[in-house]
């Protein structure tokens, strides 16, 4: 039986092999499987689209980088934080005494514009960048073709 071991193990080990091969080709064809061919062919890895969006971007940012320049300077621009209930300020006089009377009185009273004063600033915010804005416009092309 010494002599035929070795060429009974080669054979056992051709069938395992030609088993496995042919339940692999299985797997291929098996629309089920993990393995089918179509789902290998068009659905992409784990991962992929994500990568892809980054280099895509990363190129974009490094042709045109004063996009993200300005994107930054948008972000920081509307993304300032403003109280939305400030104490109004105060401008308050003393009176020394004498025909208007004595203590202090307040000359100016701000509480009537306090719940507006978010819409106030931003408005503010938008006209003093907007000259920036066009003037940046104006000169987009001398940027980017330099």
């Amino acid at each position: 039986m010494g002599v035929l071991a070795g060429p009974i193990n080669d054979i056992k080990e051709g069938f395992n092999s030609f088993v496995s091969s042919i339940s692999n080709v299985i797997n291929f064809i098996n629309p089920w499987s993990d393995d089918f061919f179509l789902r290998a062919a068009l659905v992409p890895s784990e991962g992929f689209l994500e990568a892809y969006v980054t280099d895509i971007k990363e190129m974009f940012d490094g042709k045109f980088t004063f996009m993200s320049e300005i994107r930054d300077f948008l972000g920081n621009l509307f993304g300032a934080v403003v109280d939305p209930n400030p104490d109004p300020p105060e401008f308050r006089i003393n009176l020394p005494g004498g025909k208007w009377g004595t203590g202090s009185v307040q000359i100016i009273d701000f509480s009537l514009f306090a719940p507006y004063r978010a819409f106030i600033l931003n408005f503010i915010r938008v006209l003093l960048w907007i000259p920036f804005l066009l003037k940046l416009y104006r000169r987009l092309p001398q940027l980017v073709y330099q």
